[in-house]
């Protein structure tokens, strides 16, 4: 995270409607938080996607990670995640 800058975690905090002030340890803990919040219920609602399929009884989420996207790439983006 430190070699993030300001205005990438800035970026990262405005993009997820985040309070965008204060020092960059703030910045910091705020977009950690977040993201590990964000974290925690994305495994969750996967899990709960892929115990609900009848045919797969085995998948499992192995990790995540965190995009720093410029504004205009969040429109085109799609995620796709397979089980």
């Amino acid at each position: 995270m430190e070699a993030l800058t300001n205005n990438q975690l800035k970026m990262y905090l405005k993009q997820h409607g985040l309070k965008i002030s204060g020092r960059k340890a703030d910045l910091t803990k705020r977009v950690l938080s977040h993201a590990r919040e964000n974290a925690a219920r994305d495994v969750l609602e996967y899990e709960e996607f892929c115990n609900s399929r009848e045919d797969d009884t085995t998948s499992q989420l192995q990790s995540f990670e965190v995009l720093f996207l410029p504004e205009e790439d969040i429109q085109s983006l799609q995620r796709v995640r397979p089980c």
